[in-house]
């Protein structure tokens, strides 16, 4: 009778392992399933795939933490690694810590997540480059490390969020119509009169001349398709940061 031998195995290993760094320890088996991993296709949600519903999958996103079908992880793959990490349960090595995230994430809390965003239904490409779900990851990855859980995304963080989906999805935009100095007597969104201390500003999505309580400095962000890369001002109506407080209330609502 043939026996498995279960003895857990280092990969081949290409170079010295560097100083405070442990050897990755694969825990999984070409031949059948570690435990370790089953455990994880037992809990609950991850007997579907997290994006069509397949049954019996067996392809995982180790930065997402859930689990799909072969169909799905191809479309994974095609978000790249920095948005999604997919790898086999069946033909890959793992690690304990990238088993240990699947394990603190799932598809049951992903999908939970997901709903509550307004994401479920959405293109999987727009669905995992969203912020929520950069959120998410940051959240899965405090947890397991024992760190503090952050509940929003910092600026940089937002910014680099938006320039992934702009690389995704870049849109052909005509630069705004500019308005001239000369001509903008009074802010084009609140009608406040300029004056010496309440001075022009230019929204650089749509061109209106606006005042400093309708566009303030920190209320900018990138516009990659008219070629600015760094932040740059806006007025309250093309975008709304979360790092600014708005007089009429209506914050935290900017265009991810």
């Amino acid at each position: 009778t043939h026996t498995h031998n279960h003895t857990k195995q280092h990969p081949p290993s290409t170079g010295a392992t560097q100083p405070g760094m442990e050897p990755t320890v694969p825990i999984t088996s070409r031949d059948e399933l570690d435990p370790g991993v089953q455990e994880i296709l037992d809990q609950e949600g991850n007997n579907h795939c997290i994006d069509c519903d397949a049954l019996s999958p067996d392809w995982v996103s180790l930065n997402l933490g859930c689990i799909m079908c072969l169909r799905c992880s191809g479309q994974h793959r095609n978000l790249g690694s920095h948005l999604s990490k997919v790898r086999s349960l069946r033909l890959d090595y793992l690690t304990r810590d990238d088993l240990a995230l699947v394990r603190l994430g799932g598809n049951a809390r992903m999908h939970s997540m997901l709903s509550a965003a307004s994401l479920l239904g959405r293109p999987i490409a727009e669905r995992y480059a969203s912020a929520h779900v950069r959120l998410y990851t940051l959240q899965l990855e405090a947890e397991l490390a024992g760190l503090p859980v952050p509940q929003e995304l910092t600026e940089e963080q937002r910014i680099e969020v938006l320039q992934n989906q702009m690389a995704r999805a870049p849109k052909k935009v005509a630069k705004p119509e500019w308005t001239p100095d000369r001509d903008a007597k009074q802010c084009q969104d609140c009608s406040a009169a300029f004056t010496v201390t309440r001075r022009r500003h230019h929204c650089r999505r749509c061109g209106k001349c606006v005042c400093e309580a309708c566009a303030p400095k920190k209320n900018s962000r990138p516009i990659p398709e008219l070629g600015l890369q760094q932040p740059v001002r806006h007025c309250r109506n093309c975008y709304r940061s979360p790092a600014v407080a708005f007089k009429d209330g209506k914050n935290n609502v900017g265009k991810i």
